[in-house]
């Protein structure tokens, strides 16, 4: 706004400050004087506000202040006024008037405006110059600390509001929606609205062959859920008291695969597209014992590394495609060792689909491939089988 020079006398009076330097002219230092008294030897100059504050700010709005500066003298001298910031005005801006001659009686008026850009607090001074006096404005501006109105300030004033933009996310019990929200700012995510089986361990490399374990080694996990999950906050653990959570922002669509290591870096951990790294020395993958998923309180998913489960070096262990649910990935008879390549040479399939098992039957016809079933998917063709012609190899005869 452009400043306005209107010639009659300024109602608005918060601080007057007159001259105390000589009768010779000397210019000297403001003071303070009531607002109502009048002088007719010298300049009588008069703020509206002594500072300007601005509170409870929402942030990205701008907000605006104004400011009157009054010639209050009872005499015929003119006030040479210029106005100017005294350091970086940083969120706070002004249309600061050209210096400008104030005649008795008449006043100044122009806006500052204050943008708040996060929940710092922010300082600046204006300084007011004149031929008799100078004075300084102090200006202050902050974010409201509870940007949703909800009741909880926010973390990054040191509050317990996890998420300050939505006013259904605060402290309380337990989650309200199942919205990828982390609702009662626990620190996980719709914890009260996933079942046991809604997320598999579907393939483990345990041994990588082209790197060390420290970098290379991982776990894949598949929903099988209908729904998309935000997987922050959720817990891999095995039973030697080692655990470490997602601690950021991790979503499993439906039907998808995500990938966890202590790596993301493919140059180092063997080419594994890892979706989540946990950090170097922060979590060993067992290749005995339990190894289990959990969020909150629920366990989601565990799987029971036996001797089975003998790590073989740069080789993964998945789950065959076809048993990829709650009620088959549990056993070991779903698992094998993978048979294709990716990255550095390691044999695994880290966030794509499995290849089959040949140690799982298929068709159903009591033969696997890895017992001599040719035609695995097809359970008319294994190696006892008289020749039916059907256009098939159906005894695997060739």
């Amino acid at each position: 706004m452009s400043p306005r020079l209107p010639s009659f006398c300024a109602a608005i009076s918060v601080l007057t400050l007159s001259c105390t330097g000589s009768s010779s002219g000397d210019k000297g230092e403001a003071s303070a004087s009531d607002s109502g008294s009048a002088m007719s030897d010298c300049p009588y100059l008069t703020l509206s506000k002594e500072a300007l504050s601005f509170v409870d700010t929402p942030i990205g709005a701008t907000v605006t202040e104004t400011l009157v500066i009054t010639n209050n003298c009872a005499g015929d001298a003119p006030l040479e006024v210029s106005l100017a910031w005294g350091d970086d005005p940083g969120p706070f801006e002004a249309e600061l008037p050209e210096p400008t001659s104030l005649e008795p009686q008449s006043i100044l008026i122009f806006d500052v405006t204050f943008t708040a850009t996060d929940y710092d607090l922010a300082e600046a001074t204006l300084e007011l110059s004149t031929n008799d006096v100078d004075a300084t404005v102090p200006i202050t501006g902050q974010a409201d600390p509870d940007q949703d109105g909800d009741g909880y300030e926010a973390e990054a004033v040191g509050g317990e509001d996890c998420d300050d933009d939505n006013a259904d996310a605060y402290p309380k019990d337990e989650e309200q929606f199942e919205d990828g929200v982390d609702d009662d700012c626990d620190g996980q995510v719709d914890e009260g609205y996933v079942a046991a089986g809604d997320v598999l361990i579907s393939e483990l490399m345990l041994s990588p062959g082209a790197v060390d374990a420290d970098v290379g080694a991982w776990v894949e996990l598949y929903n099988a859920s209908e729904t998309d999950l935000e997987l922050q906050g959720w817990v891999l653990a095995d039973d030697t008291g080692q655990a470490v959570a997602i601690d950021a922002s991790l979503v499993l669509q439906s039907g998808s695969f995500v990938v966890l290591g202590p790596s993301s870096d493919t140059s180092a951990n063997g080419g594994a597209p890892v979706d989540h790294a946990w950090g170097a020395d922060t979590f060993s993958l067992p290749d005995t014992g339990t190894l289990s998923l959990t969020v909150g309180d629920a366990e989601i998913w565990a799987v029971d590394l036996d001797e089975t489960w003998s790590a073989i070096a740069g080789r993964a262990w998945s789950v065959d495609p076809t048993l990829l649910d709650a009620d088959h990935a549990a056993s070991v008879d779903a698992w094998c060792a993978s048979s294709e390549t990716f990255g550095d040479g390691d044999d695994g399939t880290p966030g794509d689909t499995n290849p089959w098992c040949a140690t799982v039957d298929h068709d159903g016809d009591g033969r696997t491939a890895a017992d001599g079933d040719c035609d695995d998917p097809n359970d008319a063709g294994y190696d006892e089988l008289s020749e039916v012609w059907v256009g098939l190899d159906d005894g695997c005869h060739e």
